[in-house]
C-alpha cells in the first residue's frame, strides 16, 4: 500500500517575523508581540544564560518555576508562549527567540 504523507515538520509562518528578548532577574519578561491567528506552536530558544519561566501567572523565581538551562531550543505551544512569564538567573541575563510555526 503506498501512501503520502505531508507536515511532519511544522512550517514557518512567514506572516510574522519573530520576537526577540532579553530576559534580565530584574523583573519578569513576557512575549509582547501578536501571535498570527494561523500559529500552532513556537520554536524557542535561550542563549547565553538561565532562566526560570512559569505558564501560571505567577512570578517565577529560584523557588517556582521550571529552569532552563542556555542553549535551550524546543517548541512550546502557541498559549504556552502566550502566558509564559520569564526571569533570569541572579547575574544573568537570558536571550530568548521564538520564531512561530504553523502545521
Amino acid at each position: 500500500m503506498n501512501s503520502y504523507v505531508v507536515n511532519l515538520y511544522p512550517v514557518p509562518n512567514d506572516g510574522f517575523a519573530g520576537e526577540a528578548l532579553d530576559v534580565t532577574s530584574a523583573a519578569a519578561a513576557s512575549f509582547t508581540g501578536p501571535f498570527d491567528p494561523k500559529t500552532s506552536c513556537v520554536m524557542v530558544s535561550v542563549m547565553h544564560g538561565d532562566m526560570y519561566v512559569t505558564f501560571d501567572g505567577t512570578l517565577p523565581s529560584a523557588t517556582n518555576g521550571i529552569y532552563i538551562k542556555a542553549h535551550y531550543i524546543n517548541y512550546w505551544s502557541k498559549e504556552a508562549a502566550r502566558v509564559a512569564r520569564m526571569i533570569a538567573v541572579s547575574g544573568q541575563t537570558a536571550h530568548v527567540r521564538i520564531v512561530q510555526f504553523t502545521y
